[in-house]
């Protein structure tokens, strides 16, 4: 569990959070709690919506995103005015939402989403055309897993097609997009375990991997036939394929045949075949890097004969040979158990049909720069350059335009930008002003015809020429490059520093930079969550355990709450109180605290656990005056101080949740190996097991009618079935989960006068897990047409009436508010919010309040704002909008208390505060 900041600091955060009122409510029903105003710590007091982090070119105009990785991502768009320069879309309402991969066709682009939310990690593939309209989603959230040779979720475009990769588990499908949802698809019904990216030629994509019992090969995929197909299988099981590259018409990769090889594909069977027959079996290890250039492929080889050298192969046997015939020493170090020469690839340049490359000669210690066309004997020492050729390190990176390459280097007391364009007469030095100070700070990318570097303090461009070296007047530095960096037409764009460290939109055309649009600064402070209610206050958490009703926030004394608050807190109203328990880990010690509240700093007060835990939820008792749970020992009950919490059932065993009907509560009861279900009226001699004794009990009591129902399992090997006993003890009946075709099953709740649970379909292998609705009874229990297999053993439904109502999308619509009566017929989204595939509902807290049921939602118009609904389409509406236009104001963690609802939202002035919705 996550521990919280010293208890002194919560006392002077909330001296300074309770400020007057000052901003004008977006409705007369709405207003802000108060001015939130935390303390100064890193990462906390003020930001820029709009600030640009990543540009790409699409056409006349750039889009970009703005936000970082923990408030969202937005997608903006500017044609160069400010007036032009537009929030088109928040991609995603999560916490955690990154942009992992996006590609340009030119008149559109692909972006590939990561999201993190409730319900786990997934991508989904995304396109914008650079207007608001044509900016939606063209896949339903897939799952994502880290591939083996990358750690983002790539698109590769090929022709007019991009392809991507969606993994679970390990196991990934391939998926092709031409820009339309009908045009997205997987391809073909096999499933890979991939070792390799994915290479384009011409339409269509290559990888290596495996599927099923298959061994390691080489397979190509066709967007226009939909089909996967196997080109060969290697020869070895584990031939452990790598580094699949496209150079001069043919494909180039490594695999072990008897030692590591370099292989060669024309893209058919008889055209895959070695290259190389290596007699040591460690002539290329599997970090070896194809570094195609020139038609050709590069890379280093050991042959025991030459040692390290850089090789090369044009696909044939006869071109593939050995290129340099240095001594070990001109590759720098190689150290006791190094793989492969220090130098990267990156390091390597084709220009004027020559390879431009870096070693060190004989008898020095520093690199420097080697011509040759691939034959050993060509191999030279690039020299002749005015005033002294350059001195580079291991590092430093080659970035190319047309025939020339720029670099940084030493020169004796220098470390400068230098150009070469492959002879020494052509390698010159800029005049570029370095710090040795920053050495590591500087970068180095090209856009538009022309270098762009940065020190970490100016912005710098260049043609190539000394005269065309200048420095940008009234900007900053801090570029993330080359990211950070769009070439437009004749202009290109970049995100940059105005002289008051604002981040903005910048553009350039030839040597001279303008600003575009630097968005002003604006409060970011951090609320923390809202983690329950106390009678008619709400609580919640930042550095510690807060108090706030409709008035203004306190904080609450640490010595009661042990100074420790955070949203795995677990919260229980009962009558005017609430009860908090939560334990933590720490690498030297665990711990528990467990208090009550009335939501006044005088009225919280610790309940003393010693080393016990509370070891089920606590739930109300005795009318609302005390809290009942259990903990080491038995049944306890407390009325939220240390003197009044005492034990009053002894049990042996461990228990499941507590579940209350009328004056008794129930609870599964484990011991001597098996599980029934037990009762209390709160005294021992009112407490007994109502069941008998089962093998298994997979889900927490529930209770119907006059009913209390489990998942179980009455033997080991017995299948599991939904068994009930009668409240007041009596005969068990069963309903087997294979008569109704479902297989595995959890997550059994209660709502609207049905029982809910997740189960499998008997005998599907997909995995998938459904939505099910029952009365009890085998002909009374239904599946539904709702994947839960993302909710991770647990339901989140709220009634309404006669229905329950949550968050839920299929293969026509994003997420959405969804309805279920039970039936097929009655199960479906209640209004199609962002049409499409787009998210409509963006959290997946549904709240009821006063016969309505509220959210956060967007409807491809307005941002993220407050929603509610009554239940069908027509009664659903936009209830506040805290921030005008497409930006949102992100209302999360919305609660109920009192007769009010109280949720942390920023309305794009004031930052993240706590706000107050009144009845009306």
């Amino acid at each position: 569990m996550r521990r919280c900041v010293a208890a002194a600091c919560v006392v002077a955060l909330w001296a300074l959070a309770a400020s007057p009122l000052t901003a004008a409510p977006s409705s007369n029903r709405v207003h802000r709690v108060s001015d939130f105003r935390p303390p100064h710590y890193p990462g906390y007091g003020s930001r820029q919506r709009g600030a640009p982090s990543r540009l790409l070119a699409l056409d006349d105009k750039v889009l970009y995103v703005a936000g970082e990785y923990s408030t969202g991502q937005d997608l903006w768009v500017s044609d160069g005015s400010a007036s032009g320069t537009r929030l088109l879309r928040e991609l995603c309402g999560s916490s955690y939402c990154s942009l992992e991969s996006w590609v340009s066709t030119g008149s559109f682009a692909f972006l590939g989403i990561r999201n993190s939310d409730p319900d786990g990690d997934h991508v989904r593939l995304w396109r914008s055309d650079g207007t608001a309209a044509g900016t939606y989603p063209l896949t339903a959230p897939l799952p994502t897993a880290y591939m083996i040779e990358s750690t983002t979720w790539d698109l590769v475009l090929a022709g007019p097609f991009v392809y991507f990769w969606s993994c679970d588990d390990g196991v990934c499908g391939l998926w092709s997009s031409d820009g339309t949802i009908a045009g997205t698809q997987r391809l073909g019904d096999r499933r890979f375990v991939v070792t390799g990216a994915v290479v384009p030629w011409g339409d269509d994509v290559y990888f290596l991997g495996w599927r099923g019992r298959d061994v390691d090969s080489l397979w190509h995929a066709s967007r226009r036939t939909g089909q996967i197909d196997q080109i060969r299988a290697l020869p070895s099981r584990y031939a452990s394929p790598s580094s699949l590259v496209f150079a001069g018409g043919r494909l180039f990769f490594i695999a072990d045949d008897h030692g590591r090889e370099l292989w060669t594909s024309d893209g058919t069977a008889a055209g895959t075949v070695p290259l190389t027959h290596f007699r040591p079996e460690d002539a290329l290890p599997e970090c070896t890097t194809l570094t195609p250039l020139g038609g050709r492929v590069w890379l280093f080889a050991n042959d025991r004969a030459h040692g390290w050298q850089l090789w090369s192969s044009d696909g044939t046997l006869a071109g593939t040979r050995q290129a340099t015939d240095l001594p070990q020493s001109a590759w720098g170090p190689i150290y006791p158990g190094a793989l492969e020469p220090p130098l990267p690839g990156n390091q390597l340049a084709w220009i004027g049909g020559r390879l431009v490359f870096v070693a060190v000669p004989k008898g020095t210690k520093e690199p420097q720069l080697w011509t040759t066309d691939g034959d050993p004997r060509s191999t030279t020492l690039l020299s002749g350059c005015p005033h002294g050729c350059p001195q580079l390190d291991e590092e430093g990176s080659f970035v190319v335009i047309g025939d020339r390459a720029a670099f940084f280097a030493w020169r004796p007391n220098r470390f400068n930008l230098w150009v070469t364009d492959g002879t020494g007469g052509g390698t010159i030095e800029l005049p570029f002003a370095a710090d040795e100070s920053s050495l590591y700070g500087y970068q180095l990318a090209a856009a538009g015809g022309r270098w762009f570097f940065t020190d970490g303090a100016a912005l710098w461009t260049s043609d190539g020429t000394r005269a065309g070296t200048v420095r940008f007047a009234g900007f900053h530095g801090e570029l993330d490059l080359p990211s950070a960096l769009a070439a437009v037409s004749e202009r290109v764009f970049f995100a940059g520093l105005d002289k008051r460290k604002a981040k903005g939109l910048w553009q350039a055309a030839g040597a001279a930079a303008s600003e575009v649009l630097t968005p002003p600064y604006e409060p970011d402070h951090y609320l923390g969550p809202l983690i329950g209610a106390a009678g008619d206050h709400v609580l919640g958490s930042f550095q510690g355990c807060w108090s706030a009703d409709a008035e203004g926030i306190v904080s609450l004394p640490a010595a009661a709450t042990d100074g420790r608050c955070s949203s795995d807190a677990i919260v229980t109203s009962v009558g005017p109180r609430a009860f908090v328990f939560e334990s933590w880990e720490s690498l030297f010690y665990n711990g528990a605290s467990f208090w009550s509240t009335d939501g006044t700093a005088e009225g919280t007060t610790p309940i003393v656990l010693g080393d016990a835990k509370v070891w089920s939820n606590v739930v109300s008792w005795d009318g609302g005056t005390r809290a009942l749970y259990v903990s080491t020992g038995g049944l306890w009950t407390s009325d939220g101080t240390a003197a009044g919490t005492a034990l009053r059932v002894p049990l042996s065993g461990l228990t499941s949740s507590l579940r209350v009907a009328g004056e008794r509560v129930y609870f599964v009861l484990a011991s001597g190996g098996t599980q029934a279900v037990w009762s209390s009226d709160g005294t021992l001699a009112g407490t007994q097991p109502l069941s008998p004794a089962w093998a298994s009990v997979v889900s927490d009591p529930s209770i119907l009618g006059d009913r209390v129902y489990v998942l179980a399992r009455e033997t080991a090997d017995a299948p599991l079935a939904l068994w009930s006993v009668p409240v007041g003890g009596g005969a068990a009946e069963t309903v087997p989960l294979p008569a109704i075709d479902a297989g595995n099953a959890e997550a059994l709740t209660t709502a609207a006068g049905r029982l809910w649970f997740a189960a499998q379909i008997a005998g599907d292998r997909t995995g998938g897990w459904w939505l099910w609705a029952s009365d009890g009874t085998a002909g009374g229990t239904r599946r539904l047409p709702v994947d839960v297999s993302a909710t991770y053993g647990r339901l989140t439904v709220t009634a309404l009436g006669g229905a329950v109502y949550f968050p839920s999308s299929d293969a026509s619509h994003g997420r959405e508010l969804w309805r279920s009566n039970g039936t097929v017929a009655g199960t479906g989204p209640v209004l199609d919010l962002a049409p499409g595939l787009a998210d409509g509902i963006q959290t997946s807290t549904v709240v009821e309040w006063r016969g309505r049921l509220w959210f956060g939602a967007e409807d491809g118009v307005h941002g993220m704002e407050l929603w509610s609904s009554d239940g069908t389409a027509r009664g659903t509406r936009l209830e506040v909008d805290l921030a005008p236009g497409p930006a949102g104001s992100r209302p999360y963690h919305l609660q109920v208390a009192g007769d009010r609802l109280f949720f942390v939202a920023d309305d794009g002035t004031t930052g993240r505060q706590l706000w107050v919705l009144d009845p009306g």
